[in-house]
């Protein structure tokens, strides 16, 4: 993940690095690994996880639409991030499904 400072409002970069801090120490099975991190003048570079599954959003488009079970299954791996978070002080904002990865192609 890569971005360019000159897009990011200063309050929003200083979030950033708080959650870069705050998830380097956290070990949950749904959250992705962030490895490392570095910094330029121009950009910050997050070094994450290789993750060999579709995102949420490529599965809905490919499938047309999910199985009950399927989406029970996605909604409590979520329920269980934004739990994990909320205990940390954080909550989540926006979550487009194109920010929702399987581990695997078939972890669905």
């Amino acid at each position: 993940m890569i971005y360019r400072k000159s897009e990011i409002k200063p309050q929003t970069l200083l979030m950033i690095k708080k959650m870069y801090k705050l998830l380097r120490k956290s070990d949950h099975p749904n959250i992705i690994k962030i490895e490392n991190a570095y910094e330029d003048m121009s950009k910050l570079y997050f070094v994450i996880e290789d993750l060999e599954g579709p995102s949420l959003f490529d599965l809905v488009m490919d499938q047309g639409k999910l199985t009950e079970a399927a989406a029970q299954h996605i909604m409590t791996q979520l329920l269980s991030v934004f739990q994990f978070l909320a205990k940390r002080g954080l909550c989540v904002r926006h979550l487009p499904l194109e920010n929702i990865y399987f581990s695997e192609p078939d972890n669905v």
